[in-house]
């Protein structure tokens, strides 16, 4: 998969080098370029210039079918910043969903919580309660990249040379 300036996610097929046929879907929803891309289970989940963040999942009735058909699901949520990384992580310790982070060029982050879904056993939601709190200002001058590492409750960011660890003090994190 790949985020592009014309605001699209394009789903690739591997195992075509060129040509036509290698591109197998072309996703449309944002309003700038797509920056960032992560996978969350099923979930795709994508950030842009646009400052949203949003959620997509594979439809329904294409397991037959090579490669899934996403469509947007939601907007988790919406950053002060263009949004410049995504970062998903799960400890898989009994319990653990994960969590994803987001981070902003105005070195903002926000930390998105999954849930079991209610209606769908064994499926995962994202609702509009599982944001976080964001964290204002981790970083002056933006942050490149975000990693978060679930084994150890940290969480790291990025610019230029600068790099600065976070550790979560708070479980709900």
């Amino acid at each position: 998969m790949s985020g592009a300036a014309d605001a699209t996610i394009r789903v690739w097929d591997p195992r075509v080098r060129e040509g036509e046929n290698a591109c197998v879907q072309t996703v449309f929803g944002h309003e700038g370029t797509v920056t960032a891309l992560a996978q969350v289970g099923p979930y795709l989940v994508s950030g842009s210039t646009d400052k949203s963040v949003r959620l997509w999942r594979a439809g329904d009735g294409r397991n037959a079918t090579t490669y899934p058909w996403f469509e947007q699901l939601s907007v988790l949520g919406v950053m002060d910043g263009w949004v410049q990384s995504l970062s998903f992580n799960i400890t898989h310790k009994v319990g653990d969903l994960g969590a994803l982070y987001a981070a902003d060029s105005t070195g903002a982050a926000l930390c998105f919580k999954p849930r079991h879904a209610d209606k769908a056993p064994g499926r995962l939601e994202f609702s509009d309660s599982c944001m976080s709190k964001p964290f204002h200002r981790l970083l002056d001058r933006g942050i490149v990249a975000i990693k978060f590492i679930a084994e150890v409750g940290m969480r790291k960011g990025v610019h230029d040379a600068c790099r600065v660890i976070y550790h979560i003090l708070d479980p709900e994190f």
